[in-house]
């Protein structure tokens, strides 16, 4: 009979081939890669291990039974209420840090018109004065910052500047209109006017039936232009209208003759019509309200809310009338 060394070494048992006195020649070279032998190693420590972890299990049980260690126990979630877990989330995501910024500088840098009586305008001596320049140097003042005025010589590109960061905020006589909603954050409207037609003594104007036949004057970007190409009943004025750099344009070419109508904000038409003769009257109708409202970044809300809520104050205290009342002589078209 023949006596297969390999076949007998896959049959042997562990114990046996561990035995020093088993005596094969070729055991090393076995031991190494004889599945039995690498079967039993793995039980001897996985039992090892088990043993282990059951002794720790023990020691703990034994120190805890004695007052050694504390008894251990499951923390239990408190059941927050829905409200109260937002608000929590709503404390833990930073704020815009818009307000924060002024804040540290100190200034409110505030985009103004170079002349647009009574809100922002330059006296005889060159300094910057108005209605809108003195609500903002109260609005500023009740926030302990300093405001800091800057001309936009070209008022058309405001938003442009607002965007680029080279303002704060647009504060002089901004209408709030469907169209810069889309560009820009508003506050609270402060101040409710209407869009008034000034018409040239050259001609009669009793009604809006007459306009397909005059020469429209609106400011290019204003709140009256913006009306004229957004609503569909005054599309046939449209081949009438003709954009003007400046209100103060209107003014001058209604006085020379080459202008027939003048579309503009009341409180601007009625300030100039006070500070010169009569070369044009106001009609009996209008093309409805326009409100003004402070413009800043969409994304800076925190700042908005700022200035907003010291506006609101100063409305509610008659801070604000007061100023109206100097520059307006109707402190009622102010918005509560």
């Amino acid at each position: 009979m023949v006596f297969n060394l390999s076949f007998a070494m896959m049959l042997t048992p562990p114990f046996l081939i561990q035995n020093k006195n088993v005596d094969f020649p070729t055991l090393n070279r076995y031991n190494k890669r004889n599945p039995l032998l690498l079967l039993s190693q793995a039980i001897r420590e996985e039992s090892a291990l088990k043993k282990t972890i059951f002794s720790i299990l023990l020691t703990v049980a034994v120190l805890s039974a004695f007052g050694v260690l504390p008894p251990y126990t499951v923390p239990i979630m408190p059941n927050v209420p829905a409200a109260e877990e937002t608000s929590l989330k709503e404390e833990l995501i930073p704020s815009d840090p818009s307000w924060q910024t002024v804040q540290e500088k100190g200034t409110l840098t505030i985009g103004v018109r170079s002349s647009f009586p009574p809100m922002t305008f330059s006296d005889e001596n060159g300094a910057l004065t108005g209605m809108d320049i003195e609500l903002a140097k109260a609005v500023c003042e009740t926030l302990n910052i300093e405001p800091e005025f800057k001309i936009i010589d070209n008022w058309h590109q405001k938003e442009t500047l607002l965007a680029q960061g080279e303002i704060d905020c647009i504060w002089s006589a901004f209408s709030l209109t469907p169209k810069h909603e889309k560009t820009v954050r508003f506050s609270q409207p402060y101040l409710i006017t209407k869009l008034s037609v000034l018409a040239s003594q050259n001609v009669w104007v009793t009604d809006m039936s007459a306009l397909p036949f005059c020469r429209i004057g609106a400011e290019e970007g204003s709140s009256a232009w913006e009306m004229f190409q957004s609503v569909e009943d005054y599309e046939s004025l449209l081949p009438n209208l003709i954009p003007l750099d400046t209100c103060a344009s209107g003014l001058e070419m209604l006085a020379n003759g080459t202008l027939d109508v003048f579309v503009v904000n009341q409180t601007y038409a009625k300030y100039q019509m006070g500070q010169s003769e009569a070369f044009a009257y106001f009609t009996a109708f209008d093309f409805g309200d326009d409100l003004y409202a402070v413009g800043f970044r969409p994304k800076d809300e925190m700042l908005a809310n700022e200035v907003d809520r010291a506006l609101q104050s100063l409305i509610a205290d008659g801070t604000a009338h007061q100023i109206a009342q100097h520059w307006l002589e109707e402190s009622d078209i102010l918005i509560p």
